[in-house]
């Protein structure tokens, strides 16, 4: 058993212990099955450059999900259980990724050969996740309203997402976004903070 360092990200851990596990067992072909926390196109790339198998999880949100939205939306394709509690579709990808060989050049290793690649897909779908991700939605929701009311949505939360901060200027005739009052705030505060300076200065040489 490896121990690594506390603020070492667990995706570079990989490679050191399979290549120790590997050695230790001697095993030449392996199948890591690993959670999104492993889930990286280096670490992939590297299995797949040394002949071994890959079982990762991946969440359908943000950037890396968005590939598989035709795929999730498309009514065909998908399997049920007789209740109803669980769907699922295997699917098939074509990406690009790397031929790695380590190689030391100056000290350094080289690992560029870009290659084709396909990979099968599990997309799954469970009710109880569904119900459990509604109802932190709606947690989340009805402490945004919540903080609309007392004015308390200046404190950052994860809530935020589902608030959006606008203020009327008079004088230009339009409304700012977040961003632009965060701005004028910061300028605002910068500001007050100069002219206190100057009374603090002042006032000390009034005292002198």
């Amino acid at each position: 058993m490896d121990v690594f360092w506390g603020n070492m990200s667990n995706s570079v851990t990989m490679r050191e212990n399979l290549d120790g596990f590997k050695k230790e067992y001697g095993v030449e072909k392996t199948v890591v099955v690993a959670d999104k926390g492993m889930n990286c196109s280096h670490n992939i790339d590297l299995l797949c450059s040394q002949w071994d198998g890959y079982v990762f999880s991946q969440i359908l949100k943000g950037t890396k999900g968005k590939r598989y939205h035709k795929e999730l939306f498309s009514p065909e394709g998908w399997h049920a259980s007789k209740d109803g509690s669980y769907k699922w579709e295997l699917a098939e990808e074509e990406y690009t990724g790397y031929d790695i060989h380590f190689e030391m050049q100056d000290g350094e290793e080289t690992e560029k050969n870009q290659v084709k690649r396909k990979r099968k897909v599990l997309l799954y779908w469970s009710r109880a996740d569904a119900q459990m991700a509604a109802q932190k939605r709606e947690e989340r929701l009805a402490r945004a309203r919540k903080s609309t009311k007392n004015n308390s949505y200046s404190i950052a939360h994860v809530k935020d997402r589902y608030i959006m901060e606008q203020q009327y200027q008079r004088k230009q005739g339009r409304y700012w976004g977040r961003d632009r009052l965060q701005k004028y705030r910061k300028w605002t505060n910068k500001k007050q903070n100069r002219m206190q300076n100057l009374t603090d200065t002042l006032q000390l040489s009034q005292v002198k």
